[in-house]
């Protein structure tokens, strides 16, 4: 039986919804942890002496920095044949209504852990930036490789830390319009404009 995990872009939105409370990363942990005895299958010798998992990234498309995800996740191997990998990650997006972008990765095992699949779903807003996007989708894309990592038995590649519940800055959130004092009452205004000219003697 395949081991899949369609609950889990709900256990890390309610996660980033608990960015204030300590319990979060702890409940973190137990679940990476507990995703280890999901699958029987263990990484092979050759794979354990390089002590972290070969990711293969399938991406095309907006947001498909491949460099930048490889720069900033550096505690993998990527490869780029698959036939080499140890997790087959997929990713795509589509535009949300509101003008953000919903992407989807799914984390599919290879060789020995053929039976795992997992996906992760995460939706950027309309203001995000271009690198508020990228980082976003390099924070669920880490998560997704860490808990793949964990049901695969590889240890010690990450440490996971919460935000410190003594700082006063805590995560990023919505506000409502109560809290803002703004007298363009949280519209955003665009502008466009376009001249042509012609002429004739």
């Amino acid at each position: 039986m395949p081991y899949r995990s369609g609950s889990t872009a709900r256990i890390l939105r309610a996660l980033a919804a608990c960015a204030g409370c300590a319990p979060a990363p702890l409940l973190l942990g137990v679940l990476l942890t507990a995703g280890s005895f999901l699958v029987g299958a263990a990484p092979s010798a050759a794979q354990l002496e390089s002590g972290r998992p070969n990711v293969f990234f399938d991406c095309e498309g907006r947001d498909c920095n491949s460099q930048y995800y490889r720069t900033e996740i550096g505690w993998v191997n990527w490869v780029n044949d698959q036939e080499v990998s140890d997790v087959h990650v997929i990713m795509t997006s589509t535009s949300t209504g509101v003008g953000g972008r919903e992407y989807r990765l799914d984390f599919l095992g290879r060789e020995e852990l053929l039976a795992y699949e997992d996906q992760i779903l995460w939706q950027s807003l309309p203001t995000d930036t271009d690198r508020e996007r990228l980082d976003g989708v390099t924070h669920v894309l880490g998560l997704g490789i860490a808990r793949f990592a964990t049901v695969a038995g590889y240890r010690d590649l990450v440490a996971l830390r919460g935000p410190d519940p003594e700082s006063s800055v805590g995560g990023r959130r919505v506000v409502s319009q109560a809290e803002v004092d703004d007298p363009w009452n949280l519209w955003v205004f665009r502008l466009n404009g376009n001249a042509n000219l012609d002429g004739e003697e």
